[in-house]
């Protein structure tokens, strides 16, 4: 496979994990919304919120059942397997306000897990009222493959090293 099919390849996959990503916000926000009775009870309970979807993000996921149903249906489009690794991680300066949460997040095909395509951070915070997931692209990220099963390595995860992407924002 060329390195231009690859490329062409992962955007396709980020398309549909960033949305897969979206969906799962958006039922997490939505489940929220209805666990608070006023708008004066979400105001008070906003860390509260933030704190849930960041634990609700956490953690490992996978798409090989998907990818094995569309092999056995022999359907027109064919997901590929792979796997995307959220951890939580605190990083001096962006979240530490005592309400926000940042999760580093790490993307990689199943036969080249320890080469991820995407490694990013994502921060959850509240503006206006609103809850907001910003992106972060990392400058290097070599050094922080499989950071999300060591807390060592997600602590060299400094603010110099993030830039914000920008017009990703998600927000509710």
């Amino acid at each position: 496979m060329t390195d231009l099919c690859r490329y062409s390849f992962c955007n396709r996959f980020n398309f549909y994990l960033y949305r897969f990503f979206c969906c799962l916000s958006l039922i997490a926000v939505g489940l929220l919304t209805l666990s608070f009775h006023t708008s004066e009870a979400a105001a008070t309970d906003g860390d509260a919120e933030i704190q849930r979807i960041a634990e609700w993000m956490s953690g490992s996921y996978d798409n090989f059942e998907q990818a094995a149903k569309d092999e056995a249906a022999n359907t027109a489009y064919k997901h590929i397997r792979a796997m995307a690794h959220l951890a939580a991680v605190s990083i001096k300066g962006l979240s530490d306000d005592g309400f926000s949460r940042t999760i580093y997040i790490e993307q990689a095909l199943a036969e080249s897990a320890d080469k991820p395509y995407r490694q990013r951070i994502y921060l959850i915070t509240r503006k206006d009222g609103n809850i907001i997931n910003r992106t972060y692209k990392i400058a290097n990220p070599q050094d922080l493959i499989g950071a999300y099963k060591n807390p060592e390595q997600l602590a060299k995860i400094t603010l110099d090293r993030l830039t914000a992407e920008e017009n990703c924002d998600l927000i509710w």
